[in-house]
């Protein structure tokens, strides 16, 4: 044992370093005083426990349990405290995986686990569908739900609700705030268990078709901004779209309902007051009205105790199957469906739950990457302390104490590596967010539950980088601790987990090469309008009684106030806006033989004049829509190049007319349009009719607005011309094209974003193991190296030898790392824009860019390698 001292402490002295020798006498001076208080305690339980019981033995045992932990955690955090290098890389790597991982769980949980608050017992809810030929996932009419409602035995309740909400103008004295109102059935509340903070919720003799009561519940948001929270609000009166109503009731705060997307109304009234609320409707959306199929209600329904979805589905059906024999012309060929799960729509659920599930996945690989990392530093570090750990066992430490210190020293660092990731978590969650492609109504900062995955994921991968270093070291003899020369087992052992590191890694940086070309290939394709500048502003003048006459002269009026504003390049208004539902009939093209007396299926829009000229679409023949096409002259319309080129192939479109509707004026040409999509991203040139609008007036209406500005902000002074034309009328959402388009592109977007930067981050941890693994061999070989080089070996063939060492090490994680990219780039079609899952150049081209990292990350241990001294190389050993 003196010998190997004296050995170790001539080493020190030879360095050079007095940092060197500081270091050995503290973890020398330490290791002697846990021998002798161990020694110490030993003794003196001995001493006193005598020939006594085991009850006795038990204290002083743990109590010495305790105090070996204690001196564990001290000799831990000395030991990173020597090396803030390698302390500050292990807590980063784990600090970024960490916080990845919990970023992506933050958003999984509020997706799909979190419960929606004030909802009782939410595993009870379901959600009623309607089924037909169109879809499986259909909202309900009225009469259905009504239907449903009453005869229904395996459900303890059956809500319905609007979930596209109205457009509010609530006004309380002069005070006048624009607010989201929900319809919803009476039953709404008492279905979902939820409690109100003041007052009650709806009777059922409020909700009865041609005699609602005017009476609503306010959330609680707009209780303490309309009313301080003063209880005085129930009973009070408050003024929606023109109309009285009395508030009998406020929602507790938070509640949003059962869906974490849905917005979140300030205001709920019973459902049959729709027609109060959007008066030019009528009461069509609540009755049976021949040749007129209103279906506009998400329904969700409470299980009975006893009951369950199969037995509530078998039942609706058989229900929906009485409607379609009773009432052949709206309900044939319609069933109904129940599905568990209330907080997402199904319409959305999928989508979502492959973005999650993809983004679950890559963060599972950044996890394991980050774990195998953080190893392969383990490693090279206890080759640098192997000498370390021969001393402490040649004085008496066991392998056991060894490894807890391998493990204290590992969980210190999870510890400050989970810190790390949730103080990242708390600033990307957010961000993450917002490039879904849905917008979330509820708050994704990281939960309790979030922070213990977390720190439970920390811990986890601590363990799991701790596990090999810690059975490498058991393993070896102490003899074997102060040998000199490499450890083959232990490169063998770095070589393979830099392999495993290169393979996930060229499994996410196809992955992200494929998504984001896919997401540049999205926003090459060439819309057929401008984008940029462009602002919409909607109102519903339904909401507030205007007929079609008044709707005209509000649109005129309002687009005079809009091109008054200084910013305005041009103003018009139109029906629809691309991507923003459809609208679609039936015509007949006249002069075609080929159409001529076929009905033709087309899309349509009404459009003022100067939208081709706010939109940027070209009129490649004839003109657009003006002034003087109004009500009293001939009806005109403009088709795109689409329809132009299938009904009049080789002749000129202007002029031709297009039949619509039996005994009314057909439309005269007047021009022909550029192609532009309407609908999707992906979609082919599909045949469009723009009509005048000023000849076609309709109460729904957009305000397209391009600025001079060229910018896509939102001009506060562009809602204030709207609103002076009449303060009645509630605004709808005010947004930008710019917007529109990028939700369009969410969810290529989404992928390519986050995929792509943990692609990168894949990248960079990779490199650090290369570079790890790499400076564990040189620190290995230094004997060798240093004899190489006394008998002639040049500094470039060392360089070169370690660099093709590292090739090597990548290039054997790389046909593996392709395979499995192969197999997991199929869970990525549906995010895919003009590829395919196993695109060829990507394929090609992503090995590329590991090889040329793996190449960087070897040059530094490389560069060292050339720099051994032979002579201090032969003294190290």
């Amino acid at each position: 044992m003196l010998a190997v001292f004296r050995d170790e402490l001539a080493e020190r002295r030879a360095r050079g370093r007095p940092r060197d020798l500081v270091v050995f006498w503290s973890a020398l001076v330490a290791d002697l005083i846990a021998v002798a208080w161990t020694e110490r305690s030993r003794r003196r339980d001995a001493f006193t426990s005598g020939g006594r019981g085991d009850r006795r033995r038990h204290g002083p045992e743990r109590r010495q349990t305790m105090e070996h932990w204690l001196l564990d955690l001290k000799a831990g955090l000395r030991a990173l405290r020597r090396s803030p290098s390698y302390a500050i890389t292990a807590i980063v790597i784990l600090g970024l995986a960490v916080g990845a991982s919990a970023t992506i769980f933050s958003l999984v949980h509020v997706l799909f686990v979190v419960d929606p608050p004030h909802v009782v017992e939410p595993e009870r809810l379901v959600r009623v569908h309607r089924t037909s030929g169109l879809s499986d996932v259909g909202s309900l009419s009225y009469p259905d739900f009504a239907h449903f409602h009453e005869h229904s035995e395996t459900l303890d309740g059956l809500a319905a609700y609007d979930p596209d909400g109205v457009s509010l103008a609530v006004k309380r004295g002069a005070a006048r705030e624009a607010m989201l109102g929900w319809l919803v059935s009476w039953s709404f509340f008492d279905v979902l268990g939820t409690r109100p903070a003041a007052g009650r919720w709806f009777h059922p003799d409020e909700d009865v078709v041609g005699a609602p009561a005017q009476v609503a519940v306010i959330s609680h948001r707009a209780w303490t901004t309309l009313f301080g929270g003063d209880a005085g609000a129930i009973g009070s009166t408050l003024t929606l779209n023109g109309h009285p109503f009395t508030i009998v009731g406020v929602a507790p705060a938070g509640f949003r309902g059962v869906s974490p997307i849905e917005g979140q109304p300030d205001v709920w009234v019973p459902l049959t007051n729709q027609p109060v609320l959007t008066p030019l409707s009528g009461d069509f959306a609540l009755k049976r009205v021949p040749a007129t199929s209103w279906v506009w209600l998400w329904t969700v329904g409470r299980l009975a105790p006893d009951g369950t979805v199969e037995q509530a589905g078998a039942e609706l059906s058989r229900l929906a199957g009485q409607l379609a024999q009773d009432f052949p012309e709206w309900n044939e060929g319609v069933g109904a469906e129940v599905t568990d799960g209330i907080g997402l729509h199904p319409r959305t659920r999928g989508g979502l739950a492959t973005v999650a599930q993809v983004l679950a996945g890559v963060v599972a690989i950044v996890l394991l990457i980050a774990t195998v990392n953080v190893a392969i530093l383990l490693l090279a570090r206890s080759t640098v302390r192997r000498r370390e750990a021969g001393v402490r066992l040649a004085i008496g430490a066991s392998r056991t104490r060894i490894i807890r210190l391998m493990l204290v020293e590992s969980l210190l660092l999870s510890v400050a590596g989970g810190f790390v990731g949730l103080l990242l978590a708390f600033s990307t969650a957010r961000l993450a967010a917002s490039l879904l492609p849905v917008t979330l109504a509820v708050d994704v900062r990281p939960s309790p539950v979030v922070m213990l995955f977390a720190f439970g994921v920390s811990a986890g991968a601590a363990v799991l980088f701790t596990a090999i270093p810690a059975l490498r070291s058991s393993r070896q003899s102490v003899t074997a601790l102060f040998r000199p020369g490499a450890d083959g087992r232990g490169w063998r052992l770095q070589a393979g987990l830099v392999a495993l590191q290169v393979a996930l890694s060229v499994m996410l940086v196809v992955s992200g090469a494929l998504l984001v070309r896919s997401l540049s290939n999205a926003r090459a394709v060439d819309l057929g309008f401008g984008v940029s500048g462009r602002t919409v502003l909607s109102v519903n003048l339904r909401n507030h009684g205007y007929g079609e006459r008044e709707a005209w002269q509000y649109a005129r009026t309002a687009l005079e106030r809009l091109r008054a504003v200084p910013s305005v390049d041009v103003a018009t208004a139109t029906v629809m806006i691309p991507f923003r539902g459809g609208w679609t009939g039936s015509v007949f093209p006249e002069g075609n033989p080929m159409t001529e007396g076929f009905e033709v299926t087309s899309g349509f829009n009404a459009v003022a004049p100067g939208y081709f000229a706010a939109m940027d679409i070209p009129i490649v023949a004839g003109r657009p829509p003006s002034d003087r096409d109004v009500d009293g002259e001939p009806l005109i319309a403009v088709v795109n190049e689409a329809f132009a080129e299938s009904h009049f192939p080789g002749e000129q479109a202007v002029g031709k007319r297009i039949y619509g509707d039996a005994g009314k004026p057909p439309y005269v040409i007047v021009g022909v349009a550029r192609n532009a999509r309407y609908y999707e991203l992906d979609e082919d040139p599909k045949q469009m009719i723009y009509l005048s609008l000023f000849q076609r007036p309709t109460p729904s209406l957009r305000f397209l607005v391009r600025s001079k500005l060229g910018a896509g902000t939102l001009e506060p002074s562009l809602e204030e011309a709207l609103v002076s034309v009449d303060s009645e009328v509630a605004l709808g959402d005010t947004t930008t094209l710019e917007r529109v388009v990028g939700e369009e592109l969410g969810r290529y977007r989404t992928g390519a974003v986050l995929v792509g930067l943990f692609a990168t981050l894949s990248l960079i941890l990779a490199s650090v193991g290369l570079y790890g693994a790499l400076s564990y061999l040189v620190v290995q070989r230094t004997r060798e190296i240093g004899i190489r080089v006394a008998i002639g070996a040049r500094p470039g063939e060392l360089a070169r030898s370690v660099v093709r060492r590292g090739l090597v090490m990548a290039g054997s994680g790389l046909l593996a790392g392709l395979v499995g990219a192969s197999w997991a780039t199929r869970w990525l079609e549906s995010l895919l824009f003009g590829l395919e899952a196993l695109d060829p150049v990507t394929f090609a081209f992503s090995p590329l860019v590991l090889l040329a990292v793996a190449a960087a990350a070897s040059l530094l241990p490389a560069r060292r390698a050339m720099g051994v001294d032979p002579i201090q190389a032969m003294r190290v050993d």
